[in-house]
């Protein structure tokens, strides 16, 4: 009677040469020749990293380890060095396995290996990808803090005639067109979208319930209004705010004198439309907000246009201050030099338009104001409460009801489709 020997929490390798049983078939002395090689490979590395082959059945291997570390280390390794070969040599000479990892319980019994890790093992190799590594959550969580490892948490899956559900992970494969799914599936992309789907979920939020997504959605709408505003005010750059505007239609009417050398020469930076709009102006209208909008926009981009705003003989009959004179002589860019055009189109009209910009405070009371103040129609405002609630509450809806988790039949078929959206 032989007695068994027992091994508590082995970490144990199963791998397999993919596609091996059909290159037997259809050439055996190439099959056995690709089998040395396999074993050459694998088994050197297996010995480097003082691990103990339990056993060999034709292209599979069982081997144990005495840490998790080494055991994913050995699988990392191994196709590191398959994959080398596979590139030194044609398609048809190429060894593409997948590895199964685990860490449990082990019997050995003479040839005869029994045991939940043993058996976990080769379930967990076949849902790897080829070149791939498929290792169980008790593998990742004894290794994730000692190695340098990127594996993608796939989640609960039953594996044949295991009654227990494990938790599994996956190292990608190492070859671009065999990430995931096997060799068949690689070959014909019809099959990428066959799936056998086992269940579909609707998940509610994640970590908050349906009324605190809408309070959460309450609160960040206008927060996110507020900072989109704050953000465009620094980083738009010095421009002209409407409340910085003391007498748009004296700015107008300037702009359209050409005998006015200041004038003059800003009015030929600006764009065409804002030129017809500046001429079709009259003294007896009154300014539109379309027509102030147009100059003050238009006025803006030439003021951020990268270069100084007027030439050295205007600047010379500008009473320019310490100020001005000193950025000039800095020769600024960015967003100082945008800085020193303000302050010169501030000074060259004086009476028209004011000297220094606001401050990023007076330009949001700015903007609250007129948010304010715009909205004369009592219907419009008597909306804007309603609007916001109606809009949370549909947000925090798709938030709850747009989340779904699907299980599929085949667990490999994740990752297919996850390659196949990449």
């Amino acid at each position: 009677m032989v007695k068994a020997q027992h091994r508590k929490l082995a970490a144990i390798m199963f791998t397999d040469i993919v596609g091996y049983s059909r290159l037997v078939s259809a050439d055996e002395n190439k099959g056995l020749a690709l089998l040395a090689e396999h074993d050459k490979i694998v088994l050197g590395i297996v010995a480097e990293h003082e691990g103990n082959v339990l056993k060999q059945m034709g292209d599979a291997v069982f081997a144990e380890f005495s840490s998790s570390v080494s055991a994913v280390n050995c699988a990392l390794e191994i196709q590191a060095a398959l994959k080398n070969h596979n590139e030194n040599n044609p398609n048809d000479e190429r060894i593409l396995i997948r590895i199964g990892l685990h860490l449990g319980d082990v019997s050995v019994q003479g040839d005869d290996l029994f045991g939940e890790g043993i058996n976990v093992a080769a379930r967990l190799e076949p849902l790897a990808a080829p070149g791939g590594i498929c290792m169980s959550q008790a593998v990742y969580q004894s290794v994730k803090s000692q190695t340098d490892i990127s594996a993608i948490h796939v989640g609960e899956v039953e594996l044949k005639n295991i009654i227990e559900r494990y938790t599994i992970y996956k190292v990608p494969s190492f070859y671009e067109e065999f990430r995931d799914g096997d060799l068949q599936d690689a070959q014909d992309d019809s099959t990428l979208l066959d799936f056998e789907i086992k269940s579909v979920e609707t998940m509610p939020p994640p970590s908050r319930s349906f009324w605190k997504s809408v309070g959460f959605h309450l609160i960040a709408m206008p927060l996110f209004m507020i900072a989109g505003i704050i953000a465009g005010i620094i980083m738009g750059g010095p421009g002209i705010q409407r409340s910085e505007v003391k007498d748009m239609r004296g700015l107008i009417l300037k702009l359209q004198d050409g005998g006015h050398p200041v004038a003059s020469e800003l009015r030929n930076k600006l764009d065409n439309e804002t030129v017809a709009t500046i001429d079709r102006f009259t003294a007896t209208d009154s300014v539109t907000t379309e027509a102030s909008n147009t100059v003050r926009r238009n006025l803006a981009r030439v003021i951020r246009n990268g270069t100084i705003i007027f030439g050295p003989e205007v600047i010379a009959t500008l009473n320019i201050s310490r100020e001005i004179d000193e950025l000039i002589r800095m020769q600024p860019e960015g967003k100082k030099l945008s800085y020193l055009n303000r302050l010169l189109v501030g000074r060259a009209f004086s009476d028209e338009i004011q000297e220094k910009p606001n401050s990023l405070t007076q330009n949001f009371v700015s903007f609250l104001h007129f948010f304010r103040t715009s909205l004369d129609v009592p219907y419009l405002r008597k909306m804007i409460l309603p609007i916001f609630i109606l809009s949370a509450f549909a947000m925090a809806y798709f938030t709850a009801l747009t989340t779904r988790r699907v299980r599929f039949q085949d667990v490999r078929e994740v990752d297919q489709l996850l390659s196949y959206f990449t």
